[in-house]
């Protein structure tokens, strides 16, 4: 075989595999100044995502449940303070009906402020802060109760007083920090089919897991008057 015909063979079998494949030819590159847009440094982004399960009173009667899964992207506009957008997915259910949940688009925004960090006098191990935080957020959704579209509004605040223990001395201890944290917590629900009649503060208390430095997860529990109640689960992470 000579070299021409060999060259057309191996060409004829790279176009062979590429065929089967699917595969296209990437041309990457080592050095971000050969990439169209260079992207600026990230720290001041963090993305996360949440789970929220809320069980309240409306129309003096009922107990209307929901539950939210949300995606969440943030901006620290300084850096004390936070903005942040929220897109995920919803539903509502009367205990009434027995009927099947309707999921539909939930989407809104909030922020949060950082007001106090303090240190604790503690062991050489670990270092202890005090740390106070403040949240609101504003979520619209219209999912269908017994075959109803309800359009709603939720609004939500907290204020926090947090103890993290962030452990120093010893790497090998995981995770890198813990916190706990209780206060005052407000739940504001408007529909335009049912009229929320149960408490709109409440006290709420969780806590905080550093899995690493940039990287965390919480859980927490609220309650409320006449016997209303909420759960959250979330994750941050920072770029």
């Amino acid at each position: 075989m000579n070299f021409k015909t060999r060259i057309a063979a191996a060409a004829a079998c790279i176009a062979s595999i590429c065929t089967i494949s699917q595969a296209t030819p990437r041309a990457a590159e080592a050095s971000g100044a050969n990439y169209l847009v260079a992207a600026e440094p990230l720290d001041c982004f963090h993305i996360g995502g949440y789970y929220r399960y809320t069980s309240r009173e409306v129309n003096h009667n009922y107990d209307l449940t929901q539950d939210h899964i949300a995606f969440t992207l943030g901006y620290d506009i300084l850096d004390w303070f936070s903005i942040y957008g929220i897109v995920g997915t919803g539903d509502a259910e009367l205990d009434h009906y027995d009927s099947e949940r309707d999921y539909s688009v939930i989407y809104g925004g909030g922020g949060w402020l950082n007001i106090l960090d303090h240190d604790l006098l503690s062991n050489l191990s670990c270092e202890t802060k005090l740390r106070i935080s403040a949240s609101a957020q504003m979520v619209f959704g219209s999912p269908e109760i017994d075959g109803v579209e309800c359009d709603f509004h939720e609004f939500y605040g907290a204020l926090t007083f947090s103890v993290v223990n962030e452990l120093l001395g010893n790497k090998d201890l995981f995770p890198d920090a813990i916190g706990v944290f209780a206060g005052p917590v407000w739940d504001i629900y408007d529909c335009d089919e049912y009229d929320a009649t149960g408490d709109k503060v409440g006290f709420g208390a969780g806590l905080d897991v550093y899995l690493a430095r940039r990287v965390g997860v919480s859980a927490s529990y609220e309650t409320y008057g006449s016997g209303d109640c909420a759960v959250n689960l979330a994750l941050n992470c920072r770029f």
